[in-house]
This record gives C-alpha cells, structure tokens and sequence, in this order.
C-alpha cells in the first residue's frame, strides 16, 4: 500500500492509524492528543492530518464524558506550536486574502450586536461569539503557518493525509459495524449510528475524506492490486453511508465517484479514459444486478421512499422546504443585518414565520439568516475566490501532472455541496480547506 511513498514516512502512517483505531475503542480525545503530539514535535508535515483527521473520527470520540472535544483539542495544543514557527520568518498574509477574514470577524461581532438587539441579552450569544473569533483568529495563524513552509513541506502535508486517511477509513468503517455499532429508528427504517455525530455532517466528511483514495489508486506506477484494494476502500465507506440514513451523504457520495473518475482519468491516453469508462459502467451495473436488493433495502433508500409515499418531496426534504421558506420571510423584515449571530435563536425564528423548530439547514440561509444581506454578499465573493484560486490550481496540476494539490479544492467543494442540506459555515475542515487553497496558490507558479 505504501509503494511509491517515503519510507521514511511509513512508520508514522502506521503509528497514527494504530493511534485513531485504539481511540476509537476506548473514545478517549485526550489519548489521541498525546499520543499524536509527539509525532508533531518530530514532524511538521503531521500539523495538517491532526488538524483534519478529528473530523472524521471525532464523532465516535466524542462521548458525553468527554469535557473537551477532539478538535477543540487538536487547536489547543497545536497553537503554540503554530505560533512559535510563524514567528520565525517574516512573510506576511496578503491583505487581499487577510480581509475576507477581518471582515467575517466583523459580521460575527454585528450579529452579537443584533441578537441583543432581538432576543435581549444571554450567555449563549457570547460563548458563541467568542467562540467564532477564536476560530477566525486561529484559521488565520493556520494561514501564515503554511505560508512560511515551503512548497515542498505542503505537498509532503497533504501526501501525509492522503496515505492515513485510506487505513482510517477502513477503521472507522469496521468501528461502526462491529463494537461501536448502534441503531436507532428513523422514519420507520434502522439506521446506523456513528457515536455522537450527526449522519448527514458525518457523511459529508467521509465523502470530502474519500477523494484522497482517487489519488492514491490513480498514482503512476500503480498497479491491479493498488486498484481493487482503493475500490474495496470506496465500497466500505459507500455501505456505511447506506446504513446511515443520509440522503444528503449519498448524494454527496455520487457526485464525488462521478467527480473522482474525472480526475482519476485526467492523466490518461484517451484509449485508457475510454476503456476506464466503458468498466466502470459495466462495475456499476454487474454490482446493481448482484446486490440490488441489498441497497434498495437499505435503511437510506427505505427512509427516502418512507418519507416520500408520506408527504412527497416535502417529505424526502425533512422540513428543509419548510425551513427556507421560513428563513426567506424573515429576511424580507431584516434584510440588511440579518437576526443575530446565535443559531439557538434562528430555530425560534423559523417558527414565527411559519417553519419548523430547527436551523436553517443550509449553509447560504445560514449565513444570510443570522448576519444579513451583505455577510452573504461576502460569503459568495469568498466561494468566488476559491474557486478562481481553484481553478489555477487545476491547471497547474493538469500541466504537471500531479493533482495532490487539487485535493483541498475538490474537498472544500464536495463540503460546500454538502453544505447545500446542512448549516455548515463554521465547519472548520470546510475553513482548513479554504486556507489550503489560499496557501498553495502562494506557492505554485502558474504557466
């Protein structure tokens, strides 16, 4: 599994993933801190996996024991470390970069304004108020980090992610059906549990994770054994998403196998993109014959069609309709501010304009409902960005042949799209894939 990589990195692949399999069982945040820790102190390219991996295993760590959880930990203890080497060297964010951070802060602190405005004054407002500063601040420091590391010790970073994330997620895969299985009923179909972690969120990540291991079987020099072994990996985390009951991860799911395919045959002679599309389909199709059955009785097919014989597309919505028609009325009474900053609040919102008790459920209502009109405006000139910042990436790679860099592009969109169903703008691994892109398009020269 390890060919064509480092040797000298081998160790540290197997260390981390017996680290992320013992937490699991044990669901200990503190363990996993310790254990990797030290693995940060000898090697800086690990400052990338500790930041993303929580989000992927934190779900079963993350018990009601637990006082701190996992990524809060992980930014805790690695700060000072973040701070020590970005004071060593000189080089500065740019301000046309910088700005997109100052001014979110800026909204976080109007919508503290707003809310008290509102609703009146409560603690909740303030623990999240601070809490989104911290997070702003920190996504920053993350920034100048990388952008003080050299070209090489990135792409080391992300190759170090890409090779732990494959072994992970058969952990987490086998974690979830054997001694962390749990059930429970949902729209009269048995859905699988992951710890803690919401199924529609759990599934977005494991989907934004799952791009890694198209890169890992397309690598040149690859071989049949490195295929099937990368299509056994997609078909383990693929039966996991089933079992959830996540439309929205299934979705997901789907578009990052159509996405992953395009750019798992970029590299190839157009015989090969052909041959490679023509056993695909025939991939797809024999595994619908044979297990057609299996994955129409599932509990994610079984709760879509549960939920649409009951109300339609109303229903596979689960409220969401509802919902934004909701947040879309509140907003015609505050366009320009929005309602306040505290998403406890927002679900209070929906139900005066007629919606269900629940957030917005989309990441743009999100944002729009709770900082207004203009935080929107910003929030989609920031996605603007990324994806013009993206899209050199993409070229860059495409005339040099190695997309490891383009993987925190597809990611953060395959995270946005997710986005679509779930309130997710302070999901930080959608930020620490924001703050990649920035970082690379820093380092690479672009033809």
């Amino acid at each position: 599994m390890l060919q064509n990589y480092n040797n000298r990195q081998t160790w540290p692949i197997i260390y981390t993933t017996i680290i992320c399999a013992i937490s699991l069982v044990i669901a200990s945040p503190l363990f996993f801190i310790l254990a990797f820790f030290p693995l940060i102190l000898l090697r800086r390219e690990w400052v990338v996996p500790m930041l993303l991996l929580p989000s992927l295993i934190g779900g079963a760590i993350n018990t009601e024991e637990s006082i701190i959880p996992l990524g809060i930990l992980s930014v805790m203890f690695l700060s000072p470390v973040l701070l020590i080497d970005s004071l060593k060297y000189n080089n500065k964010i740019q301000w046309k970069y910088s700005r997109y951070f100052y001014l979110f802060a800026l909204f976080v602190v109007l919508g503290f304004v707003v809310h008290n405005f509102r609703f009146g004054f409560d603690t909740t407002i303030i623990q999240e108020t601070v809490t989104n500063l911290i997070r702003l601040s920190f996504f920053l420091l993350l920034f100048k980090f990388l952008i003080n590391k050299r070209k090489e010790y990135l792409k080391q970073s992300l190759l170090c992610l890409v090779y732990s994330v494959i072994p992970i997620i058969l952990c987490v895969v086998l974690y979830a059906f054997t001694i962390g299985k749990e059930l429970k009923m949902a729209n009269s179909a048995e859905i699988m549990l992951f710890g803690g972690a919401k199924h529609g969120e759990f599934t977005g990540i494991l989907t934004a994770f799952s791009i890694c291991v198209f890169y890992w079987g397309r690598k040149k020099g690859n071989n049949l054994y490195r295929l099937i072994f990368a299509i056994l990996v997609l078909v383990a985390a693929f039966y996991l998403i089933l079992n959830m009951g996540s439309k929205n991860g299934l979705l997901s799911f789907a578009l990052m196998i159509i996405g992953g395919l395009f750019f798992f045959i970029q590299s190839q002679s157009n015989i090969k993109k052909v041959l490679i599309f023509i056993f695909g389909i025939l991939a797809i199709l024999i595994s619908m014959s044979f297990y057609s059955e299996e994955i129409l009785n599932s509990p994610t097919i079984e709760r879509l069609d549960t939920q649409y014989e009951k109300r339609g597309v109303e229903g596979v919505s689960t409220s969401r309709l509802d919902v934004w028609r909701a947040g879309f009325k509140a907003m015609q009474d505050a366009p320009l501010l929005g309602w306040g900053g505290s998403g406890e609040k927002i679900a209070l919102v929906s139900v005066k304009y007629g919606g269900p008790r629940n957030v917005m459920h989309n990441t743009f209502m999100q944002v729009w409902v709770r900082y207004g009109s203009l935080a929107l405006i910003l929030f989609i000139s920031f996605i603007w960005l990324l994806y013009k910042r993206g899209k050199n990436i993409y070229q860059y790679c495409k005339v040099n042949g190695d997309y490891i860099w383009f993987i925190p592009v597809f990611s953060f969109f395959m995270l946005l799209f997710s986005g679509m169903f779930i309130s997710w703008f302070w999901q930080t691994l959608l930020w620490y894939n924001a703050v990649f892109i920035l970082a690379i398009t820093t380092k690479l020269k672009y033809h």
